[in-house]
């Protein structure tokens, strides 16, 4: 009697675990539907701001949101992204391109020191890198 119910028991969790497969390979394969949707629109972006005027997406690009910007002109073509960069508002551009190499790659502490030069400082005030690097 107790094995026939521990046989019953496995076999429920046996289907349970088949129908949870299934579901998870539904997902999956709707998450990968999605993701191939999101990157041919965010493709069809990028195509239309190489079409434009380079002094026109420049406008729009000196108003976007940092982590937009460096997502779309990394896509960019490269000889198109210089123009449009060269057509940017000076602050802009200049902060796009200290954001584009270092992007997540460099520490705060770096990001200070480039800041530094920008400024021509020498060197930054040692408790604030100190407080930026810990």
């Amino acid at each position: 009697m107790r094995e026939n119910l521990l046989k019953a028991a496995e076999k429920r969790l046996e289907a349970k675990v088949a129908e949870l497969k299934g579901t998870e390979s539904r997902v999956n394969t709707a998450m990968g539907t999605r993701d191939k949707v999101e990157a041919e629109r965010f493709k069809s972006i990028i195509t239309m701001y190489e079409n434009m005027k380079s002094k026109d997406a420049a406008r729009i690009f000196d108003r976007l949101d940092m982590k937009i910007l460096v997502d779309v002109s990394t896509q960019m073509n490269p000889r198109k992204m210089s123009e449009i960069l060269g057509q940017m508002q000076p602050d802009a551009a200049e902060r796009l391109t200290v954001e584009l190499p270092t992007g997540p790659v460099l520490s705060p502490k770096h990001k200070a020191l480039i800041s530094c030069r920008r400024l021509r400082v020498s060197r930054p005030p040692t408790d604030r890198v100190d407080r930026l690097h810990g």
